[in-house]
């Protein structure tokens, strides 16, 4: 009778332990969650979730940064222009083609040839992602057509994108003339398509003996 009363009363006690215990377990799970409502972390799992939807699939675009500089016979710089470029369709089309092996369907007569020449021209109006050619290209004087760029190549380090300058040295043998645009091509061609870049600008005026340097800085990356 002693021994089965001490047995109950152990029951008893175990059956009361385990009920702190549940309840100390609820109480330290309620207060957590108070304490993190209160810290402003009372949805983490929706936080989370919320910065995993604003995450976007990476791009590279193309980036144009062209410089004109004009010199004088003695080297004297007389004029300066520097702005952004607009990168055209028809040649992120083509690039896209090519890159993948596509067959280039998108890409002008001479689609493979690269894009390292440069034309300028004294159109009036403005650059367009539309734009297949200059608006009116220069073709009077030989010295001042189409001509193919040294090119600089680099490479991407870092967060630094890749960049590649692009350039050409004009030399105006002829009349004065003013240039108002200026444009990246893949062909030598007089008037052919096969467009990359174009810029247009403001007048810059080239008497006889001045020297025009175009260089085209293209950035690869975010």
């Amino acid at each position: 009778m002693i021994f089965s009363t001490t047995l109950n009363m152990y029951k008893w006690e175990i059956g009361i332990m385990q009920r702190i215990k549940t309840i100390a377990l609820f109480s330290a799970i309620v207060f957590s969650a108070g304490i993190l409502g209160a810290y402003g972390f009372s949805s983490v799992s929706s936080t989370l979730k919320a910065q995993s939807d604003m995450q976007t699939a990476g791009s590279v675009p193309l980036l144009g940064h062209v410089t004109l500089t004009v010199r004088d016979p003695e080297g004297n710089v007389v004029a300066y222009h520097q702005g952004d470029n607009t990168v055209v369709t028809a040649a992120e089309n083509c690039l896209s083609d090519r890159i993948f092996g596509i067959p280039i369907a998108s890409c002008p007569t001479g689609g493979t040839n690269p894009y390292n020449v440069i034309g300028i021209g004294n159109g009036s109006g403005t650059a367009s992602r539309t734009d297949t050619g200059l608006i009116a290209e220069e073709n009077g004087d030989i010295s001042l057509r189409r001509a193919t760029a040294t090119v600089q190549t680099g490479t991407a380090a870092g967060a630094s994108p890749v960049s590649d300058v692009l350039q050409v040295q004009f030399t105006n043998a002829g009349s004065t003339n003013t240039v108002t645009e200026a444009g990246i091509f893949n062909s030598t061609t007089y008037n052919a398509p096969g467009m990359f870049a174009h810029q247009t600008f403001t007048g810059i005026t080239l008497n006889t003996g001045d020297s025009l340097t175009v260089k085209w800085t293209i950035a690869t990356g975010p």
